[in-house]
């Protein structure tokens, strides 16, 4: 007679074979892959391990316990890789199968290199990883012989927008042209918004014409009921009901002596104040990215100790190649849009020259406190700068003896 096993000695699923595999999630012991499979479709089971379970102290420094954290930060290694090719493919159907990589740095004798070498510019590259890093698309375009930068323009209501120019065209512009294409993108959402407002919301007038045409189908309706009523009846009924419609008449319009109802249309011509203030609002709006003629710009220096804002006046006409000689950038340039001239900017701002007078006047200050402190005599310590191993043990033992005899 064949021994029998025991449920728990054969596979869970269909407890005939001897288990075989053992599934990395919750451990079910199954004999096959088809067996496997059903597991994870009966139990809703990803059959990946879960780096979050508990594991015993004692099952951490063992050969198991190493190739499990081995595989899991390998399995996330693996999984940027596939993340970081699947953007580069997506970016470059996207333009048109001409890849950019993003923080491109330049390579040691090439166009670009020269290009920022001889323009004294200095880019400090952010860590890897990082957005600003990420946003950078500065290339050189061999075509036009000229450097394409990533510019960061901050506008006067502070917004910020990441946009490309070439560093041979004004600053103005390349702002004038960015304006215009914010303002045809504002143009179709605000029309965009007004279809859907049409259609999922009534407008004023038309809610006024249905209350027109439910009162006059009232109206009607009470006539033909009072017609059919006994004559005896008719006078009474008549007015009584005309006087309640009158009434309600005079709620949402008046009413003229051939019994349609007007709707007043004085107020109709007039704006609600929600509307004017939505007018209003949208005025400012276009307003404050409108003309560009009224505008300054600013180069933000980076790497600066002080709460404000640093900024070099730049000229409107002035192009990269001319206004970043000398300068130093944070990956890209970061461009500040402002109303207010260089004589009166605003008090979250501080100008170069300021800036500069501020940090001598530190350092002076930093200088006279320090030639105010005492320096401790340095006779002790021998002029060739070695320490005297047995003088110190010497002292070590004065000091425990000292400290035993108390």
């Amino acid at each position: 007679m064949a021994e029998q096993r025991l449920l728990s000695e054969l596979c869970s699923i269909c407890n005939s074979n001897a288990p075989k595999y053992r599934c990395p999630r919750d451990a079910v012991r199954t004999c096959s892959m088809a067996c496997h499979r059903r597991h994870k479709q009966w139990a809703q089971c990803s059959g990946e391990r879960d780096p979050a379970a508990y594991v015993k102290k004692s099952e951490l420094a063992t050969p198991a316990g190493i190739d499990r954290d081995f595989n899991f930060l390998t399995g996330i290694e693996r999984a940027i890789e596939r993340r970081e090719r699947e953007a580069e493919e997506r970016e470059e159907s996207l333009r048109g199968g001409r890849q950019v990589r993003a923080g491109f740095a330049p390579v040691p004798g090439s166009k670009y290199w020269r290009r920022l070498k001889d323009a004294g510019v200095v880019v400090d590259r952010a860590p890897k990883g990082m957005s600003r890093q990420r946003q950078n698309r500065t290339r050189y375009l061999n075509r036009s012989q000229c450097i394409c930068w990533t510019i960061e323009w901050v506008h006067p209501d502070q917004s910020k927008t990441i946009d490309e120019i070439k560093d041979t065209t004004p600053l103005s512009d390349e702002y004038d042209a960015l304006v215009k294409r914010m303002e045809k993108k504002r143009k179709r959402e605000d029309e965009a918004v007004k279809k859907e407002s049409t259609v999922v919301s009534p407008t004023p007038e038309t809610s006024k014409q249905v209350k027109a045409d439910s009162s006059q189908k009232e109206l009607d309706k009470t006539l033909d009921q009072n017609s059919k009523a006994q004559s005896t009846f008719i006078p009474a009924t008549r007015s009584t009901s005309e006087t309640e419609l009158q009434n309600v008449a005079n709620l949402d319009g008046q009413s003229n002596p051939d019994g349609n109802i007007q709707t007043d249309t004085a107020n109709d011509a007039q704006p609600s104040a929600d509307f004017g203030a939505q007018t209003m609002s949208a005025e400012i709006k276009t307003e404050s990215i409108g003309s560009t003629q009224q505008y300054h710009f600013y180069l933000v220096k980076p790497h600066t100790a002080t709460a404000k804002h640093v900024l070099i006046p730049l000229p409107r006409q002035g192009t990269l190649d001319k206004c970043l000689r000398h300068q130093v950038v944070l990956e890209f340039p970061t461009i500040q849009v402002l109303r207010e001239s260089p004589d009166r900017i605003p008090e979250a701002f501080m100008l170069e020259a300021e800036y500069v007078g501020k940090e001598k006047e530190d350092e002076t200050e930093f200088k006279q406190l320090v030639s105010g402190v005492a320096v401790p005599s340095t006779d002790e310590v021998p002029d060739d700068g070695k320490v005297d191993d047995r003088k110190i043990i010497e002292v070590l033992q004065q000091d425990l003896s000292n400290s035993a005899s108390q």
